[in-house]
C-alpha cells in the first residue's frame, strides 16, 4: 500500500507512471534508511527538507556522513526520487528518463 501511486490508491486506476511512483518511494526509503510503512510522512518530510535546502537531514544517520562526490550523488538521487513521487502522473518523469539520470548519461533532472 505504501508504494501505490495516488491514482491507484484512490481510484484503482493504473497509469503508465505508477511504476515510476513506486520506484521513487523505494529510492527515498533507501537513502533515508526508513520504510514508508514505518514513517507514513516520509514523502512529505523529504519534500519539506528539499524545499528548505536541508536534504542532508534525510540521509540515513546510521551511515557515515557522506562527503564530496557521494554527497552530490545522494542529493541527485533525492531529487530524482522526489520527481518520481509527484502527485499527478503527468508531472512524473518517464522511467527511461530516470534511468538516464541515474546512469548520468542524459541531461540533468530539472
Amino acid at each position: 500500500r505504501g508504494y501505490a501511486a495516488p491514482e491507484y490508491s484512490w481510484e484503482g486506476a493504473l497509469t503508465y507512471k505508477c511504476d515510476v511512483y513506486s520506484f521513487g518511494v523505494v529510492l527515498l526509503e533507501i537513502i533515508s534508511g526508513k520504510r514508508r510503512t514505518n514513517m507514513p510522512m516520509l514523502l512529505l518530510h523529504a519534500w519539506e527538507l528539499w524545499n528548505e535546502s536541508r536534504s542532508r537531514e534525510l540521509f540515513d544517520r546510521e551511515e557515515a556522513a557522506p562527503r564530496g562526490e557521494v554527497l552530490s550523488g545522494l542529493a541527485r538521487c533525492i531529487q530524482i526520487g522526489l520527481l518520481c513521487v509527484q502527485h499527478l502522473p503527468e508531472h512524473r518523469p518517464h522511467m527511461s528518463e530516470v534511468v538516464r539520470w541515474l546512469a548520468d548519461t542524459g541531461p540533468r533532472p530539472p
